[in-house]
């Protein structure tokens, strides 16, 4: 989900009130609203599992997520660099095993940059040094989940990845 916009709710997702989504392997990138979740509103349950959220902006609150009362699970994801007044990154959201830019409270939370070969241009995959490599959790892999975005192994080196892609690649340092 890239470059989407609406005017109040959810810039590329809005799950009402009688919706249930499950996302995996899935990138929102680049997505804005007016008031609240940059890249998703939801109200009502859903699941994201080995997502990324980056470059959302909403003009209220949650950059990213806007959720309900807890009902929103974020699982082996990264959200980062988005933005909003309040809560830049999410609000109401439950994570787990996840790297969130600012943190929030949480079983397995990293606040480190992920090390995107190159976020700004939606390049997802890891580079050699990131934190996000083999530091999810395996038990929150369904097991229909075998493959991450680009169709390779879902779990290499014994333990999950965090976000769409696993595994990392080799990143030339600039020469001067």
């Amino acid at each position: 989900f890239r470059d989407n916009y609406a005017l109040n709710f959810g810039g590329a997702v809005h799950g009402n009130t009688g919706s249930t989504a499950h996302f995996y392997n899935t990138v929102f990138h680049n997505n804005s609203v007016g008031r609240f979740g940059g890249a998703v509103l939801a109200n009502n349950v859903m699941r994201f599992y080995n997502t990324v959220f980056f470059g959302n902006r909403a003009g209220e609150r949650g950059g990213a997520v806007n959720g309900p009362s807890n009902y929103v699970l974020l699982d082996n994801s990264i959200v980062w660099g988005n933005n909003a007044p309040a809560f830049p990154q999410l609000f109401n959201v439950i994570a787990s095993y996840s790297i969130i830019e600012g943190g929030i409270l949480g079983v397995g939370i990293l606040n480190e940059d992920p090390g995107f070969l190159n976020g700004e241009k939606g390049d997802f995959r890891l580079n050699m040094q990131s934190p996000a490599l083999n530091k999810g959790s395996n038990d929150l892999v369904p097991g229909w989940l075998t493959t991450d975005l680009a169709g390779n192994p879902r779990i290499l080196d014994g333990t999950i990845d965090i976000g769409v892609y696993e595994g990392s690649k080799i990143t030339p340092f600039p020469s001067s």
